[in-house]
């Protein structure tokens, strides 16, 4: 399976609602924040599965867990009723 569809399972895992042809592969879609958080979380994990130091791909995994988190948070805010 390709890293990035690896990265689109764990990411719908948590969240079904988000697929990867969504935030990866719509040309028509306008990118929100969140969307643009998570494709940068695609591309630290398609890193990760590049590079064979085990340093560099332990800090590409965790460059793609902060933005998968940043996503998450900024999702929530947009979802808030602005005051």
């Amino acid at each position: 399976m390709p890293k990035a569809t690896m990265a689109a399972c764990w990411l719908t895992e948590r969240h079904p609602a988000i697929s990867h042809y969504d935030v990866m592969e719509r040309p028509d879609h306008k990118l929100t924040r969140a969307d643009y958080y998570r494709r940068r979380g695609f591309e630290a994990e398609q890193r990760a599965g590049r590079v064979t130091d085990l340093r560099l791909k332990q800090a590409f995994k965790d460059a793609a867990h902060s933005w998968f988190l940043l996503a998450e948070q900024v999702a929530w805010l947009d979802r808030r009723p602005r005051r």
